[in-house]
């Protein structure tokens, strides 16, 4: 009997031995289920292309150097440039083009560098030079595709413009001779052409 009782006094100490290292047992901890915030598992938005919209004056030095006007919207735009040439030989050149804005390439800070692409038409007429003796008028028409690169920041949009084409009508005047015999030797030899600018242009809003 004093056996019996001993064993069931070692047993009743291990029990509580057991449930007292239980209760200081550090407990399991259990990963939060409680959702992030919504505003933090959502992307931030892109922000939108920034076409620009409505009229705008501009200049360009280049070939030609010129003075712009165009109206804008949606990514799409017109442009009338009139102006004179340079490496062509000084005389008046107007151009009319249709442009469109298919992306921006980069954000930087506060600016944007958007592609502009275009295609349009060209008309040049040189005439008569001080310094030259019996120089016929040289006139050109011919159609013409751009490819603009720009940095646009708030009202302002600086831009490298280039431009080949291809004349459809030539006046033959000044091509019948070539070399030091011309009697225009600024005369483009060749209906292709390639007009290269740099620009600016103001966007009234």
């Amino acid at each position: 009997m004093r056996a019996i009782a001993a064993s069931a006094a070692a047993l009743v100490a291990l029990t509580t031995a057991a449930r007292a290292d239980h209760a200081h047992a550090p407990r399991p901890v259990v990963a939060s289920a409680v959702a992030p915030a919504e505003g933090a598992l959502a992307a931030p938005a892109a922000p939108p292309t920034a076409a620009r919209t409505g009229l705008a004056f501009g200049v360009e030095a280049g070939e030609p150097t010129a003075a712009t006007i165009g109206w804008f919207t949606h990514g799409l735009g017109a442009t009338v440039a009139i102006g004179t040439g340079t490496r062509a030989g000084l005389g008046l050149q107007l151009r009319a083009d249709l442009s469109y804005q298919p992306t921006i390439l980069a954000r930087l800070g506060g600016m944007t560098v958007p592609l502009v692409v275009g295609a349009g038409v060209r008309y040049y007429h040189h005439g008569y030079q001080p310094a030259s003796i019996d120089e016929l008028p040289d006139t050109h028409v011919g159609v013409r595709a751009s490819l603009a690169i720009g940095l646009d920041r708030d009202h302002l949009r600086v831009y490298a413009e280039a431009a080949p084409g291809l004349d459809v009508y030539r006046s033959p005047s000044c091509t019948l001779q070539s070399g030091v015999h011309s009697i225009c030797p600024h005369a483009q030899e060749s209906p292709l052409f390639v007009q290269v600018v740099l620009g600016a242009r103001w966007f009234l809003r």
